[in-house]
């Protein structure tokens, strides 16, 4: 696992886009996305995704072992219902106060896919 920072992304300022890799037989991404300054606004799914959910495991001061679920104010896990080829616009206030960031599908992955993460500089 290794920890990606959205600042260093291709794009042009002030939007940046990274790709994050989910492999086969894995739930979790590879990649840690470290949001410092940036505000996230996208998730791409791609075609060969098999889930029909995303969530996420965050952290404000990430050390190896400390990723937790992301919950709402409620206490419910954040779910996302997604399908291949489709793109989820995030309302970024929901991601307000994460700096650490990792994308979880419901289902072990067939086959590696990358994920498309679109932020913007605040």
């Amino acid at each position: 696992m290794s920890v990606k920072n959205i600042n260093s992304l291709s794009g042009s300022l002030p939007l940046f886009s990274r790709n994050i890799t989910l492999l086969n037989g894995q739930t979790e991404a590879t990649d840690i996305i470290d949001l410092q300054g940036t505000a996230l606004l996208s998730i791409y799914i791609p075609t060969g995704f098999t889930g029909n959910s995303l969530s996420f495991k965050v952290d404000s001061n990430l050390t190896s072992d400390n990723l937790k679920q992301f919950k709402a104010s409620d206490g419910t896990e954040i779910n996302m219902a997604v399908s291949p080829n489709t793109c989820i616009g995030i309302v970024p206030v929901d991601f307000a106060g994460v700096r650490f960031l990792q994308i979880v599908s419901n289902v072990s992955q067939v086959g590696d896919i990358e994920f498309i993460i679109k932020a913007r500089r605040v």
